[in-house]
């Protein structure tokens, strides 16, 4: 049971009577031996008799008053039906109301109608508990809601249970502690700014010595490799004749492998010069760009080989050179993978999608079946390693760096025997 006092002798709390309008003064007094902060109560009466029941040394005087008004939350004394009794200067400053408004409002008032309940039951636990603490918007004069904190607790006053409490604005009641995360998340937030920035730097950095490692090593090769291919193009020129029949086909082998790893060094070179070209973005006709690829592909494939449609194309920024080497990739790995004895149907087409533009290729080709569809965009990747199909297996890994260069994706649709379709996006807008 929690211990009961009679008027007069509650610690800290004695009554302020003038007439028949009392007023409560809360002062912030820490209790000496205890683990909490006491928001006692302190006043006194003005009749004679009450006078000698003071001590003759009151602590606080009436003149503290004030206090209330300086408290960095709202101050409020109910009766126990919902009726204000006081209040600080808080509550008119956050609610709108004036003190005149307030003395004809009940507490329920300050809130929407649907936490009556809430209220209620709060009520209820500070009597039955003797303090309580509840959540809830406090609505202003405005009807713009804050969430509050209230903290209450059971006061006597003529021998009547009342209720006191403080409100705080949770925003302000938490202000301290989200400094604090916040500024830390600054800090956290710095650091790791600085270590991208730090890692990016080194990425950058390897990147170029990758590339320009593999630009020596490959431009290295070739002095070797045309001794190889010149030595035995002279034997099967000029001494064929003393040579078995097994010894010449280990030239042309030789002879031949050797013209290989030089297209391989040659598209090693061409592949590292793209990747440390600078983007140089301009707007421009995709249909221009295409035709300048038609150019260069017309004089080394056969034009019977193969019929070309090309929808309507759009505008859009881009570094033409580049993609222009995307289009020369991507038709002639249509003509190249065309099937045996039938001119391949190749059709090029645009559509808008959202933020972007989606270019489409379409042949009547070979295809291929669907498990390889990533190991086509590989370095050196062929799925179809027939004799005379042309090709290295740089195109389509060209195609993608190009792409993912200019924040666009790469994508395909192949079936074995019927043909493919492969795709790319560009941003209508490159940053």
């Amino acid at each position: 049971m929690r211990r009961k006092y009679p008027f007069g002798t509650y610690p800290g709390s004695v009554l302020v009577h003038n007439e028949h309008r009392f007023r409560s003064t809360l002062l912030n007094k820490l209790i000496v031996g205890r683990d909490y902060m006491l928001l006692a109560n302190k006043s006194f009466t003005d009749t004679e008799a009450s006078k000698q029941t003071l001590p003759k040394e009151i602590p606080i005087s009436i003149k503290d008053e004030g206090l209330v008004h300086t408290l960095p939350g709202i101050y409020y004394v109910i009766s126990t039906d919902g009726k204000l009794l006081d209040w600080n200067k808080k509550l008119e400053e956050v609610s709108g109301y004036s003190s005149e408004e307030i003395s004809t409002l009940l507490f329920s008032d300050l809130f929407e109608d649907r936490y009556q309940p809430s209220i209620d039951s709060h009520i209820t636990n500070v009597i039955t508990e003797g303090a309580a603490e509840m959540r809830l918007p406090l609505l202003g004069k405005n009807n713009e809601g804050r969430q509050c904190l209230f903290s209450s607790k059971e006061i006597i006053i003529d021998g009547q249970a009342c209720i006191k409490g403080l409100a705080l604005h949770i925003p302000d009641q938490k202000r301290s502690k989200d400094a604090r995360l916040l500024d830390k998340y600054k800090q956290m937030n710095a650091e790791l700014k600085g270590r991208v920035k730090e890692q990016t730097s080194q990425l950058e950095k390897a990147n170029k010595e990758i590339a320009s490692f593999s630009y020596s090593v490959s431009h290295d090769l070739r002095a070797p490799l045309r001794a190889i291919l010149g030595y035995s193009t002279l034997l099967l020129d000029d001494h064929a004749d003393n040579l078995n029949g097994e010894g010449v086909e280990f030239l042309e082998i030789l002879k031949n492998e050797s013209e290989r790893l030089g297209e391989l060094i040659d598209g090693l070179l061409f592949f590292s010069r793209m990747n440390r070209k600078e983007k140089e973005l301009i707007t421009c006709s995709m249909k221009e760009v295409i035709e300048m690829a038609l150019k260069e592909i017309e004089p080394v494939h056969n034009s019977e080989n193969y019929t070309l449609n090309i929808g309507d194309m759009p505008e859009i920024k881009m570094d033409p050179k580049l993609i222009k080497q995307v289009w020369i990739s991507l038709i002639e790995n249509a003509i190249i993978y065309k099937k045996a004895d039938e001119k391949v149907a190749i059709d090029i087409q645009a559509e808008a999608r959202g933020d972007k533009m989606v270019f489409s290729i379409s042949d009547t080709g070979m295809g291929f079946d669907e498990r390889y569809y990533k190991k086509i965009f590989g370095v050196f990747e062929r799925l179809h390693h027939t004799s005379g199909i042309q090709g290295i297996g740089l195109g389509l890994a060209l195609v993608q760096r190009i792409v993912v260069r200019h924040n666009g994706t790469v994508w395909v649709d192949s079936e074995t025997g019927t043909g493919s379709t492969f795709y790319f996006s560009l941003p209508k807008k490159i940053v």
